[in-house]
């Protein structure tokens, strides 16, 4: 498995990590977060290559796990919203924004986390009327638990997830797809105009979070709470250029140092932005690090796409990685495990697939 070069870039990355200690402020937080997060990415290893690759029913058995997965957080949500608890008993988050079954309002990005292979294979697998209908009054009620999350960056990468389906059926000549993808927008629009009818003031919350919110904070980004706080990553980055301060070290520069400058509302652990959190951790170089990974991870989809090209979970994955990779987003930190762990299951879901069609490749040319 050492042999892959995706693999041999994330252990180097987080041999870099480990060794930010030298120079970290605090050396036991650094060495601690260096360490820990060696089990995400041995996660998508293990799955890509231990696990998942060759074992198609287990493959099978990970599709039809994640999308129950992306149906019970979908109606979980709608629950809460609906009567305000979900199935576990939490109430909604600021009695506003859904939290589903977690204990803070990510319910959404949760969703969009897994949404896309589902969302694809819906649109684009051979399936009955029946079944068909089915995936999609799933994908349907998760992306209007979305909508109604009031997870702005959820929306907004969403969205971008949509575009790029949209793309994907034009380009494959599926227009007829589209007769069944577009539906599903309009549940959400018309789900957001029944509830702003039965409940005038969720429904101007939905509103004012959702549109009028994001169009403000577009508009005066610099200004934001999110950008004041980009500036100051971007501080420690100007200060720190070429090593960092030091895993998980954020926090302690700017709290238990003072170092912060432009936002002072409170204490948070990390920029809101993956690459500026990156840098101002590991420098420039670790930075470098991790563009090589993901450019190593999108090289071996692109040089295998005649394989692969017309399977839609493949494609959903794709999708997904290109919406968790994008930059110009606040997001949590993908360094902790509510986010990381979704992101490298994605990569070796992805990996064992492209390993399958491998094989198969090898076996028809020996023949």
């Amino acid at each position: 498995w050492t042999k892959h070069t995706w693999v041999r870039l994330g252990l180097a990355f987080w041999g870099w990590q480990i060794l930010s200690t030298v120079w970290a402020y605090d050396t036991t937080r650094a060495l601690q977060g260096g360490l820990i997060w060696g089990r995400f990415f041995l996660f998508g290893v293990a799955l890509a290559y231990w696990i998942l690759a060759g074992d198609e029913r287990m493959q099978k058995r990970l599709f039809y796990l994640v999308t129950f997965y992306v149906c019970f957080l979908g109606l979980d949500a709608l629950m809460q919203y609906i009567i305000r608890v979900d199935t576990f008993g939490n109430e909604m988050g600021g009695g506003t924004r859904l939290t589903g079954p977690f204990n803070k309002p990510i319910v959404g990005t949760a969703i969009v986390n897994t949404l896309f292979p589902v969302l694809l294979y819906a649109i684009h697998a051979s399936l009955t009327t029946k079944w068909r209908l089915f995936y999609i009054s799933i994908c349907a009620a998760a992306m209007l638990a979305v909508f109604l999350s009031g997870e702005r960056s959820a929306l907004l990468l969403m969205i971008l997830g949509l575009v790029l389906t949209v793309a994907v059926s034009v380009f494959q000549r599926s227009l007829s797809a589209l007769k069944i993808f577009l539906p599903a927008v309009l549940f959400i629009i018309a789900g957001f105009f029944i509830v702003h009818k039965f409940d005038t003031s969720m429904g101007n919350f939905i509103k004012d979070r959702q549109v009028n919110s994001i169009a403000e904070t577009i508009s005066n980004f610099a200004d934001s709470p999110y950008g004041l706080i980009w500036q100051d990553g971007l501080q420690i980055i100007k200060d720190h250029p070429l090593l960092g301060i030091g895993a998980r070290n954020i926090r302690t520069y700017w709290c238990d140092m003072g170092k912060q400058v432009h936002f002072k509302e409170n204490c948070p652990l990390h920029p809101h932005n993956q690459y500026l959190e990156l840098t101002a951790d590991f420098g420039i170089i670790g930075l470098a690090m991790y563009l090589t990974i993901i450019g190593s991870i999108f090289y071996c989809f692109g040089r295998n796409f005649a394989l692969w090209r017309r399977d839609p979970i493949v494609i959903g994955i794709v999708i997904t990685l290109i919406v968790r990779f994008w930059p110009l987003i606040t997001q949590t930190s993908y360094l902790r495990s509510m986010s990381a762990f979704p992101l490298w299951l994605m990569v070796g879901w992805g990996m064992a697939l492209l390993e399958n069609y491998r094989r198969k490749q090898d076996i028809h040319a020996n023949k």
